[in-house]
């Protein structure tokens, strides 16, 4: 849904792990493909899967480095420092189940179709809602969610595990404001909002100066006095602490309006702001601004006066005009593509938009063939599922071949991104 549950931060540890998921389970829109037999799924657990059976090609030239040279570089007992020899041996232990209960559901297959893997999942649901739970509590006490260095470089250990408690907090809040319904007027949306607005103010003040500690908000400005800055950054914070509602409330409008007037101030757009078509034609300009306000009009009209609508529900209202809002946009895009605007664009630096498009068609590729091999079977082993794909194989090496060439020529800012 259109609710923003604000920035949490997720460690390294974290990002690795969500890339260690995608490397092991590919999910594609017709099921789920197995690419190890072993299937480790959480962030953690994923990390300490990694810990112990993956080679660091930075740290050796030797591809036989042991289990226990991995774990050791890896240091899993690092971030559990704040956890208790007993909560340790649980954490393990729970991790191991969950292996477990996810490999039990694969077996030995290669290939488990959505319906099939939700069957399968079924008798082990809530055994296992119970163990990510208690899961998500320990790592949370360990801090491994956001207390990577990248991003609370300047707070001390304790300030990290405050502001980790506060986000968890202002986050129950909401949940507790808008998690039952599946849609808020703003009138009810007020009434909720009512018994927690003297807590969440306190909350998101501590979060502020914790966040100012941490240097999030040292921008500096030219023009505005100390004064105004102040102000801005104190705006932004605010924005940034509110829940995002299909509707901005009275409340959010004055806070948009107020910073448009000091970035004026401070020059960070033309006070006058004129759109450039391009080479539109009057009458495509003419268009292009009918076809906008056309798709504003459905989407007012599948918010209509409620502030939050649920996901489900969303997708509900959604559905009624779906296919009038696709035609609009695929005229809205080839308008805008008419303007010859947009050339500029690169999505990868380095490479040429020709290059960026060729890259962006091998990937969906990939993902039709992978479509193609898996279609209308609930579950494949692994022998039938490469005799599926054998046909392929010869377009995917080139494939595969062709974009290792486009990847080597990207220019990324993050050395340790470049060489991965």
């Amino acid at each position: 849904m259109k609710v923003n549950k604000a920035n949490k931060m997720l460690s390294s540890a974290a990002a690795v792990a969500a890339a260690a998921i995608l490397a092991v389970m590919s999910l594609t829109a017709c099921g789920k493909v197995n690419e190890e037999k072993t299937v480790s799924v959480g962030n953690a657990a994923m990390a300490k899967a990694d810990a112990e059976t993956v080679t660091d090609a930075e740290d050796t030239e030797d591809a036989e480095t042991t289990e226990e040279e991995d774990a050791e570089d890896f240091d899993v007992d690092n971030w559990m420092d704040n956890l208790t020899d007993e909560e340790r041996a649980e954490l393990e232990k729970l991790y191991d189940r969950q292996a477990e209960i996810y490999n039990e559901v694969w077996g030995d297959y290669a290939y488990v179709s959505d319906a099939e893997y939700e069957r399968r999942l079924a008798p082990f649901q809530e055994e296992l809602d119970e163990i990510e739970k208690r899961i998500e509590e320990l790592e949370r006490k360990a801090n491994l969610y956001y207390s990577g260095t990248d991003w609370y470089e300047n707070l001390t250990k304790e300030e990290i595990a405050e502001i980790n408690r506060l986000y968890d907090r202002q986050y129950e809040i909401y949940d507790l404001i808008y998690g039952d319904v599946d849609s808020l007027t703003q009138e009810e949306y007020d009434e909720r909002y009512a018994p927690y607005a003297e807590e969440l103010d306190e909350i998101i003040d501590r979060i502020y100066e914790l966040e100012m500690k941490n240097g999030d908000y040292s921008v500096e400005y030219e023009v505005l006095t100390e004064e105004e800055a102040a102000e801005l950054n104190e705006l932004y914070r605010k924005l940034d602490n509110m829940p995002l509602l299909n509707c901005p409330s009275e409340e959010e409008e004055k806070i948009w309006k107020r910073i448009e007037e000091l970035e004026k101030k401070e020059g960070m757009y033309p006070e006058e702001y004129e759109e450039d078509y391009g080479d539109l034609t009057e009458e495509e300009i003419a268009e292009l601004n009918s076809l906008i306000a056309e798709q504003e009009e459905l989407y007012d009209k599948i918010y209509g006066e409620f502030v939050y609508l649920s996901d489900a529900e969303y997708e509900r209202r959604y559905a009624v005009y779906e296919e009038e809002i696709d035609a609009l946009e695929e005229k809205i895009d080839a308008l805008y593509e008419k303007t010859g605007l947009y050339d500029y664009y690169v999505e990868y630096e380095g490479l040429s938009r020709e290059e960026n498009e060729e890259l962006d068609k091998l990937y969906a590729r990939i993902g039709e063939i992978e479509e193609e091999t898996v279609k209308g079977a609930d579950l494949l082993t692994w022998d039938e599922y490469y005799e599926r794909r054998a046909p392929f194989e010869e377009e995917l090496d080139s494939i595969y071949e062709r974009i290792d060439e486009l990847e080597a020529k990207i220019c990324y800012e993050d050395e340790d991104m470049a060489q991965g």
